[in-house]
C-alpha cells in the first residue's frame, strides 16, 4: 500500500524538487552577481536520483 501511494505522488514530488533546484540555482546566480545580501549562501540542490533514497543525515534535513 505504501509503495503505491508513493508512486502516485512521485510526479508531484519530482516537480517540487525540480522547482526547488531551479530556485536554488537562481539564488546562486544572484549571489554570484552580488545582488544578494552580504554573506548569503545558496541552499544545496536535491539530487533527483537520490530523492527517494533519503537518509537522516542528508543535507535536505538541514535547517539553515
Amino acid at each position: 500500500h505504501m509503495e503505491t501511494s508513493v508512486k502516485q505522488c512521485e510526479p508531484g514530488i519530482v516537480k517540487l524538487s525540480t522547482n526547488y533546484n531551479n530556485m536554488c540555482l537562481q539564488m546562486a546566480a544572484l549571489i554570484h552577481k552580488g545582488k544578494a545580501s552580504q554573506g548569503s549562501i545558496a541552499p544545496v540542490l536535491i539530487p533527483r536520483d537520490a530523492l527517494f533514497k533519503l537518509d537522516v543525515d542528508d543535507d535536505i534535513w538541514q535547517d539553515v
